[in-house]
C-alpha cells in the first residue's frame, strides 16, 4: 500500500485574523508505480492566448464573466486503477469514539481502498478533469476541440474556462449562467466568486 501523511494549515482571512484550520489527507504518489496503481497523467488547463481572447470578445460585447472555485476538485476525480493505502493516522482512534461508524469487518490490520482521488496521487488531476467533463457534458455543454479546457453550451450561449478548479463562466445570458452556477455548486463543493476579478491562467 502507499503511505500516506496529513498536511496541517491555519488559513487567515484578509485582516490576518484566524479563519478556519485545514486538514488534509495526502498520498504519497512518489511511491506509485506506472502501469500498476496508475497509468495516465495528463489534464490540460486553459491557454492563455484562448481565455486572453475570449475575455477581449466578453468585454467588447459586455458579457456577463462570473468565477467559481471548486474547494476540494481533486478528491472529486473516481479512479480507473485499485490504489490501496495504510490506515491513516486517527482512523482507528476516530472509530474507537464513534462506533456507530465503524463498517463491518474493520481490522487495525487492515488497508483501505480508495474509491476516489486523493490529493498526491499522480493521476488526481488526470481523473478530477475526467469528472468535470463528464458533468459539463451532462449539462449539454460541448468540449473545444482547439482548446479541451474550454466548454461552450450551444443552446445557451454560455463558455466556461477552466483552469485546474477555477472556472470562469461568461455570456449574454445572466439567467443561464446562474443557473449553471448553481447547478455546479449542487454537483460539487463550490465557492460562488461572483463577477470576476482575477483568473489564475
Amino acid at each position: 500500500p502507499l503511505t500516506v501523511k496529513w498536511v496541517f494549515k491555519v488559513k487567515k482571512n484578509e485582516d490576518g485574523n484566524l479563519d478556519k484550520f485545514k486538514a488534509r489527507l495526502v498520498v504519497r504518489g512518489f511511491e506509485q508505480q506506472f502501469g500498476f496503481d496508475y497509468n495516465q497523467t495528463f489534464a490540460s488547463v486553459a491557454k492563455a492566448a484562448t481565455w486572453r481572447i475570449l475575455l477581449t470578445v466578453a468585454a467588447c460585447l459586455d458579457w456577463e464573466i462570473e468565477q467559481m472555485d471548486v474547494s476540494t476538485a481533486f478528491l472529486e476525480g473516481d479512479l480507473d486503477e485499485q490504489v490501496f493505502i495504510e490506515m491513516p493516522e486517527g482512523l482507528v482512534e476516530y472509530f474507537d469514539q464513534h462506533p456507530e461508524d465503524r463498517p463491518a469487518g474493520f481490522s487495525t490490520e487492515k488497508i483501505c481502498k480508495l474509491i476516489k482521488s486523493l490529493y498526491g496521487l499522480k493521476q488526481a488531476p488526470r481523473q478530477w478533469q475526467k469528472k468535470l467533463k463528464k458533468t459539463l457534458e451532462s449539462l449539454d455543454f460541448r468540449q473545444a476541440t482547439s482548446d479541451t479546457a474550454v466548454y461552450h453550451n450551444p443552446t445557451t450561449g454560455v463558455i466556461i474556462i477552466t483552469y485546474v478548479d477555477d472556472f470562469l463562466i461568461m455570456g449574454s445570458n445572466k439567467e443561464a449562467i446562474q443557473g449553471y452556477k448553481a447547478r455546479l455548486g449542487e454537483i460539487f463543493t463550490m465557492t460562488d466568486l461572483g463577477p470576476a476579478s482575477h483568473f489564475l491562467g
